[in-house]
């Protein structure tokens, strides 16, 4: 809200019922056929349900706002404006960064990066992120086990390939497990 007054983010009792909103435009129905209205990129790639951004981006390089209709650039579901995540690339050079912490609600969480070039031509980018955080809310019902924690398994792999003067292709992929 700081730096971008016109953008509020609504988190829902589950991760299909979270929300942007831009500008006041945004969806209150959560139900399975309804499409979002603030459109949600990450590195290029629509995503269906702002539920599927609800993860810990443990290697983000900026965040875009764009206000008003973006539908040219990323379809239908960005009436109301987009918000594009962009995160780090393989770098040239040797990179790593260990994060750690803890808090006094029993929630640790850990970060890894690694990045670097594997050849003349080939560099890569290897992230991985564990979070885990007990629950807050005391479960009086059958079943029992404390409400409201969380337990992350993240990771994310970048493979770039140089093909010669022209370009390069950049392959991604995400693996990210919450309960």
């Amino acid at each position: 809200t700081q730096l971008s007054p016109s953008v509020s983010f609504q988190d829902g009792f589950m991760p299909s019922a979270t929300n942007f909103i831009v500008r006041g435009l945004g969806s209150y129905a959560f139900t399975g056929g309804i499409q979002p209205s603030v459109g949600v990129i990450v590195d290029g790639v629509p995503l269906a349900r702002a539920g599927e951004f609800i993860i810990d981006l443990a290697d983000v390089q900026r965040i875009e706002v764009l206000r008003g209709p973006q539908g040219t650039l990323f379809g239908r579901n960005s009436t109301g404006g987009a918000i594009n995540v962009v995160r780090n690339g393989p770098t040239d050079e040797f990179e790593a960064s260990v994060d750690f912490s803890f808090t006094d609600d029993d929630e640790i969480s850990t970060r890894v990066m690694i990045s670097g070039a594997l050849s003349d031509s080939v560099r890569g980018r290897l992230v991985g992120l564990i979070s885990n955080r007990d629950g807050h809310i005391e479960n009086l019902g059958p079943g029992g086990g404390d409400l409201g924690g969380i337990d992350q398994t993240a990771l994310l792999a970048k493979l770039e390939f140089d093909i010669g003067d022209k370009g390069s292709v950049l392959l991604s992929a995400d693996y990210s497990d919450r309960e």
